[in-house]
């Protein structure tokens, strides 16, 4: 169900443009189904190589104590 309704929606997109005419803004948002997709994705594997992500259990990392709660 859910290939169904994305595939739509993008097929829906495809006939209203001419051959050769790229994507705008605008049809990102009326891709709702997509949009999350891409959303979830980047949340998932941010594009951003330096993040920092909060410790949720204290450990040690070659000798030096990291407590819960630090970001990372």
């Amino acid at each position: 169900m859910v290939e169904k309704y994305c595939t739509a929606e993008q097929e829906k997109i495809v006939r209203s443009k001419t051959l050769g005419e790229l994507l705008t803004w605008n049809d990102l948002a009326s891709m709702k189904y997509t949009w999350r997709v891409a959303l979830e994705s980047l949340r998932i594997m941010s594009p951003v190589f330096i993040s920092f992500r909060r410790v949720v259990k204290d450990f040690e990392y070659e000798g030096y104590p990291i407590p819960k709660g630090w970001q990372v």
